[in-house]
């Protein structure tokens, strides 16, 4: 594992040299990362600079903490450290500005880079996030002039599409009468939106009289005139 010959590196210098040994494999899941007085030794840093780099993969969610023993790689399913995580929450806290108000429509939202700095992630993070609001309809770019809040009009019309593009489904029989539609994360990876706009999708198939909400039960696809299952 290369340490980036740094000598004195600032904790994000060391955070990403340690990023690019997960991502490249160097540091493979499950394998240990250096201890907090490795991490010392090798940058020429104090304890502090080398516990906020670790902390900073921690919070990327490529690394985990295990009592008594040390941090390692953290294992997915996949087998593959996974970062969406750390976008997941970049992307939901600037969603939460945007529907505040604080992010009104029409004002520039900030960049991969910008974005990288201020949370103290990789850029491949920063472009997760980005990319989780242009699929929600949340955001729209601008070619030459960057990334911009969309407008409520845009938004309303992303959920549209996902609702007909249900319906259609509905009709067409993919999604059975009488038979659990499917939950909202797994409509939202189905279309490449984000969760509220998936949702806004769905009380408009409610008010529509496609589907019904039982309080604490799956929402059930209604009988159609076109729907085999009616």
């Amino acid at each position: 594992m290369k340490t980036g010959g740094v000598s004195g590196a600032g904790y994000r210098e060391i955070a990403q040299t340690l990023r690019e040994s997960i991502q490249a494999g160097e540091l493979a899941p499950g394998a240990a990362l250096p201890p907090e007085s490795e991490v010392c030794r090798r940058w020429a840093v104090s304890r502090v600079t080398a516990r906020r780099a670790l902390a900073a993969l921690e919070a990327d969610g490529l690394i985990e903490s295990v009592a008594g023993r040390g941090r390692f790689v953290k294992v997915t399913d996949q087998g593959q450290a996974r970062i969406a995580s750390r976008a997941e929450v970049i992307a939901a806290e600037i969603q939460a500005d945007i529907q505040s108000g604080r992010l009104a429509a029409g004002m520039r939202v900030d960049s991969e880079a910008s974005l990288s700095r201020r949370y103290g992630v990789a850029r491949g993070t920063s472009r997760q996030a980005l990319l989780i609001l242009d699929r929600g309809g949340l955001t729209t770019t601008i070619p030459g002039r960057g990334r911009f809040v969309a407008s409520p009009d845009r938004i309303d019309n992303r959920a549209e599409e996902v609702a007909r593009s249900i319906e259609a489904e509905i009709r067409a029989g993919n999604f059975p009468a009488n038979t659990k539609l499917p939950g909202e994360k797994m409509l939202a990876d189905r279309y490449r939106v984000a969760r509220s706009t998936t949702r806004r999708a769905l009380d408009i198939l409610e008010v529509n009289g496609l589907i019904a909400r039982l309080p604490g039960k799956p929402r059930l696809v209604l009988p159609t005139r076109t729907n085999p299952g009616g």
